[in-house]
């Protein structure tokens, strides 16, 4: 186990300040974060669940400070909230830095056990964090206003689409007119049928209309809970109806938990659209149907909404705040880095500077983002500004959203299939979610 140095000894002569007229002046070679980049010294360790991202991010950073060294240590996903949260309460080998999912990374910050709070001496976040998403920091703070994650991505959602079948069936690929026909979950409903009808039952809408309809309409619904209430209103019974619908008059592909088929019919030209995060462009459609390059779309959804996605902070516990705090402003708000993980990532970032930059970028330049070429050159950055635009709730985001998401696809799928009636469904969802969390309320 490496040797740490003392918190007092990295801390000390660090905030060295001077009154002057009107505020005080900070001296640039010994405030907080501010000094000789070179000067830095310090091993760091860092939980994530994967390692493409980081270990860029490690390189770019090691170009600025040298000597800051991170060692990365790799938890599969669905494993790395118990770890840390079993690290934590031992006291034991805690990360100076960790990464959460979405899933539950309301649950570390609302908890003051884990994160330390970014806003709060000595890290003074809010001095630079006007420059990032606001949804994603305010998923980030907790309920007393401390900031303990952010996130370097907004994964936005939307409905990538086939343009030659689009182009078939509908008479168009333009992405307008197809936000068009996904306007309204009844707009959806006629669209699949159409294509049902003009293909002769041959292209589906989707490969799975359950997941697909939970990200499109989730945010929407306000999210699993309403304060300490569980959701089970309106819009979230809709999402049980259509999909019901969509089984029933076989819309859908029926493919869920098979990614398989799912990609081996898209790849058949059996399915038309895919409701998916910005992931899911890069991590799915992209890698698994490299030869369907210019033939996908982007269009809006009836709602706008996120998905996924990771957050970052440091450990109440390090003793390195300083180096651990400059590794995180740097991949968040150094400009010329996080323009260079955009173009090499195809990700969606949460600065948003770089934000309208890449959505700015001339015909010459955006060319050189595989995502634009793969998307028959329409900008994805514009597209996912302008959902951004529309207002993501930050209070749709709950600590329990890692199970109640799983708990409501398994009710939905129970319903879509026949096995349960609509209000049985609804009650095996409650159960489920009152039994990992006995304290929530049922409507």
């Amino acid at each position: 186990m490496r040797a740490k140095k003392a918190a007092a000894v990295v801390l000390a002569g660090v905030m060295s300040c001077t009154a002057i007229s009107g505020g005080i002046s900070v001296s640039a070679e010994e405030a907080f974060g501010e000094k000789d980049p070179a000067s830095y010294e310090a091993d760091l360790t860092m939980m994530v669940h994967t390692t493409d991202q980081p270990n860029f991010m490690i390189e770019k950073f090691n170009e600025v400070y040298p000597n800051i060294h991170i060692e990365l240590v790799v938890v599969p996903a669905g494993e790395q909230q118990e770890k840390i949260m079993n690290m934590v309460a031992a006291g034991d080998d805690v990360p100076d830095l960790f990464t959460s999912r979405t899933q539950f990374v309301k649950a570390i910050v609302n908890s003051d056990q884990y994160y330390a709070d970014l806003n709060s001496e000595p890290y003074n976040a809010t001095d630079w964090t006007s420059a990032i998403e606001p949804y994603v920091v305010g998923v980030g703070t907790d309920t007393t206003g401390a900031l303990r994650a952010l996130s370097w991505q907004c994964p936005v959602g939307g409905i990538y689409y086939r343009r030659s079948l689009a182009k078939e069936y509908f008479g168009t690929d333009d992405p307008a007119a197809m936000s068009e026909k996904f306007a309204s979950f009844d707009s959806i409903l006629e669209t699949a049928r159409e294509l049902r009808e003009k293909s002769g039952g041959e292209v589906k809408f989707d490969g799975d209309a359950l997941t697909g309809l939970m990200y499109l309409g989730i945010t929407n619904a306000g999210g699993y809970m309403k304060g300490n209430v569980l959701n089970t209103g309106d819009e979230v019974r809709e999402l049980f109806e259509v999909a019901k619908t969509m089984y029933d008059e076989d819309l859908t592909g029926k493919f869920y938990n098979d990614g398989q088929s799912s990609v081996a019919a898209k790849g058949e030209g059996k399915i038309f659209a895919d409701e998916k995060p910005t992931w899911g462009l890069t991590n799915d459609i992209l890698i698994n149907l490299p030869e369907q390059a210019g033939d996908w779309g982007l269009a809006s959804g009836p709602y706008p909404y996120t998905a996924g996605g990771t957050w970052i902070g440091i450990s109440q516990t390090t003793e390195h705040p300083e180096e651990a705090y400059l590794f995180l402003k740097f991949i968040l708000t150094n400009e010329e880095f996080v323009y260079d993980y955009a173009v090499n990532f195809g990700d969606y970032v949460s600065n948003m500077n770089v934000q309208q930059k890449v959505a700015s970028l001339p015909a010459e330049e955006a060319e050189k983002l595989n995502i634009f070429t793969f998307l028959g050159g329409q900008n994805a950055y514009e597209y996912w500004n302008g959902e951004l635009a529309k207002g993501v709730n930050p209070e749709a985001f709950s600590p329990y959203d890692e199970f109640f998401g799983k708990y409501l696809l398994a009710a939905m799928e129970a319903y879509a299939v026949g096995n349960l009636s609509l209000d049985e469904a609804i009650a095996q969802y409650q159960s489920e979610c009152q039994n990992y969390a006995p304290s929530i309320e049922l409507e």
